[in-house]
């Protein structure tokens, strides 16, 4: 066996194949041919006084193609004809047991071999009480499935809501045989709780190509899928389910391998494991399971099918069921023409001995017995005419409401049309104006960058020229500090002959100057040379350079300033204002 163990993506859509016969309205269609029995009297003989009746020789086909589902569970709850016989049914009703079932049988495409579907269940999961396994021999003569069936109290139905209410996603109650190929709906054996995207990957991907071979293409199949079940431990689950943990289906494994009639594989048995993430921990955007394609399936060898007469399934959700119909009251009504005419046959040898009354009265109760089954049969045959009958008419209606519908939708699809233009004008009109916003964000942004960058520039520059000035007032303070110190303990003073004699040249200069320009003090090639600046300056003591020059305060000048010119001005007026002070 090839074993493949893939993980599929849960939010994975894949298309499904469609039917070859499929409506292309995608609703029922009837095609029915008239019921019609040719009778005939049975009487062995003309003299004998035996009862007789006319009994069915054969009941001639009819088909209803197409004919969904659905429409056959209305009909049943109206109590026309039922379709429980054609059902798939399990030979054990205690799903803590094995159980079986078997389709209505079919021959080989060559005639030379009969072959019928055979279906095995193992009991359900001692925890989950859900499906474990299922595995067939399917042919296109396998019996109708069931989509699981409604109601609060039904175990599948608790199972998929406490798993929903732990993973807040979506949970259904899978089959583990689909219903289209046969699998029923209403045993715990057939089903398990799985969330609705894990569903369909199995649909899309391994049961739809399955379908395709079983039902369209009328193979032989052998299939299998078993399902592993986990303990979820986490609080969340224990939480939900009383405290005790929750068993959840963790991983489905579909076996399958086309079959010759005699049930024989051809090739190796194929594998893939489908892995499904816990209730607590189940997201259906997160790709827990990449890879997973539709399924590579071979060949099997072909049944004998005549698509009037024998029972055939299509692959798209539709049952055609009218031929499986016809196939079991068919049969019914030709065993008890086969039996009537046995009791006829030993009345016919019995009459003339009046030693045989006993016998003879055995026969006529079992005459009675067999006039009462043709009845029913004819009954449920008369069932299913009027229902084929309604389901045409059903079609009928369907199909001018089709036309009806069509006609709208093309209105529809014009006006869509319309919108669709509309739509892509103003989309384009949008897109325009979305440009223009991001041009115009653009443009706003680069002006915001350029003022961020400018403002940015003043405050260093406003936070330097701080800066320099509280760097200049500190050296005012410091440099009045150092010339007070200096000037303290040099003793400088000036003395009041000095300041008399250096006053009255003031105001002798200062009548000067009133009169004419006054000429520039004469000073030594060093002093020119050092004192430059001082001399082109406006200084407040300009008036007493020469004193300035033939005093100590020279060489303290020179002192303080060394070769900074930057300071030389500053530091004279400090001096000058010092010394004016004392």
């Amino acid at each position: 066996m090839s074993h493949e163990n893939i993980n599929v993506q849960p939010d994975n859509s894949l298309s499904r194949a469609t039917a070859q016969n499929q409506h292309s309205s995608g609703l029922s269609h009837a095609a029915v041919q008239p019921l019609q029995r040719e009778i005939k009297d049975e009487k062995p003989d003309e003299e004998a006084d035996l009862p007789h009746r006319e009994v069915s020789a054969e009941i001639p086909p009819f088909q209803l193609k197409l004919t969904k589902y659905k429409d056959i569970e209305q009909s049943t709850k109206k109590g026309k004809f039922s379709w429980e016989k054609l059902k798939t049914s399990m030979d054990d009703d205690d799903e803590t047991n094995p159980a079986t079932a078997e389709g209505l049988g079919v021959k080989s495409s060559d005639g030379t071999q009969d072959f019928t579907t055979d279906i095995k269940w193992k009991p359900v999961h001692d925890s989950a009480g859900e499906g474990t396994e299922m595995e067939a021999n399917l042919g296109p003569d396998h019996m109708l499935g069931t989509e699981p069936l409604s109601g609060a109290a039904k175990h599948w139905n608790i199972r998929t809501s406490l798993m929903k209410k732990i993973s807040g996603q979506p949970y259904i109650a899978g089959h583990l045989l689909n219903h289209n190929l046969g699998g029923p709906g209403n045993d715990e054996r057939n089903l398990t709780a799985i969330p609705g995207t894990i569903n369909s990957l199995q649909s899309a991907n391994i049961e739809e190509v399955l379908k395709k071979k079983v039902n369209d293409q009328h193979q032989f199949y052998y299939y299998k899928v078993a399902v592993t079940y986990t303990d979820d431990t986490s609080a969340k689950a224990k939480k939900a389910n009383g405290q005790d943990p929750v068993p959840y289906a963790s991983k489905i494994t579909s076996s399958w391998s086309p079959i010759r009639a005699d049930k024989t594989k051809i090739g190796a048995v194929q594998s893939v494991d489908i892995n499904i993430p816990s209730p607590s921990s189940y997201d259906k955007e997160v790709n827990t399971n990449p890879g997973l394609t539709p399924i590579v399936a071979g060949d099997g060898q072909q049944a004998l099918v005549d698509t009037t007469n024998d029972v055939i399934l299509n692959n798209s959700g539709f049952l055609g069921i009218a031929t499986k119909a016809t196939a079991v009251i068919r049969k019914d009504m030709n065993e008890l023409k086969a039996k009537y005419e046995k009791v006829l046959k030993e009345l016919a040898v019995l009459k003339d001995d009046p030693q045989n009354q006993e016998k003879i009265d055995e026969l006529m109760a079992e005459v009675t017995v067999l006039r009462a089954k043709n009845e029913e049969l004819e009954k449920q045959n008369l069932k299913l005419a009027e229902e084929v009958a309604a389901l045409s008419e059903i079609s009928a209606e369907q199909r001018e409401q089709i036309e009806k519908l069509k006609a709208e939708l093309e209105v529809e699809r014009e006006t869509i049309g319309k919108l669709n233009a509309e739509i892509k004008n103003r989309d384009e009109q949008i897109q325009e104006l979305k440009k223009a916003i991001v041009d115009l964000n653009a443009e706003h942004n680069k002006l915001k960058a350029e003022r961020r960058k400018s403002h940015d520039r003043h405050v260093l520059e406003v936070e330097g020229l701080r800066l320099k000035y509280t760097a200049a007032q500190e050296t005012i303070e410091r440099l009045e500090a150092q010339i007070a110190a200096i000037i303290e303990r040099s003793g400088v003073r000036v003395p009041e002959a000095v300041t008399e004699e250096v006053e009255a040249e003031a105001e002798e200069k200062k009548k000067q100057d009133e009169d004419s320009e006054p000429e520039a003090p004469v000073l030594t090639e060093e002093e020119k040379t050092h004192h430059q600046d001082v001399l082109d300056s406006e200084l407040p003591f300009k008036e007493y350079q020469t004193y300035y020059y033939k005093t100590e305060l020279y060489a303290l000048y020179k002192k303080l300033t060394g070769d900074n010119t930057d300071i030389k001005d500053l530091t004279m007026n400090l001096m000058w204002k010092r010394i004016r002070g004392l």
